[in-house]
């Protein structure tokens, strides 16, 4: 993907490009849309959140999937990116391949 339209967390300098992988600042995002979403629904159920609880969470986990799906997007191509970059075997998780080190001597 050329420089100009890769996204903006996986430019240099962006969010995600230092210690903290890309797939934490999504987890942690999407984690505390879903429980400020349970929390803003405990507030406005007051007394029938004892009852529909359930219920509660599960409007919650919908609307958490609703808004990480329409702005998280970028945070989303970064993790794809980062995961495919692991797979296909350019990055290799922080371990040494000693196999390959020893092929690469000659």
């Amino acid at each position: 993907m050329p420089p100009s339209r890769r996204p903006v967390c996986a430019q240099e300098g962006g969010l995600a490009s230092g210690i903290v992988k890309a797939w934490v600042i999504y987890s942690i995002a999407r984690i505390g849309v879903f429980a400020l979403a349970c929390f803003v629904l405990w507030m406005l159920l007051g007394d029938l959140w004892g009852q529909f609880w359930w219920l509660g969470v599960i409007c919650a986990a919908i609307i958490a999937f609703c808004i990480s799906y329409i702005f998280f997007g970028r945070m989303k191509a970064r993790v794809v990116e980062d995961l495919a970059a692991r797979s296909s075997g350019r990055v290799k998780a922080g371990r040494i391949d000693i196999d390959a080190q020893a092929e690469d001597v000659d």
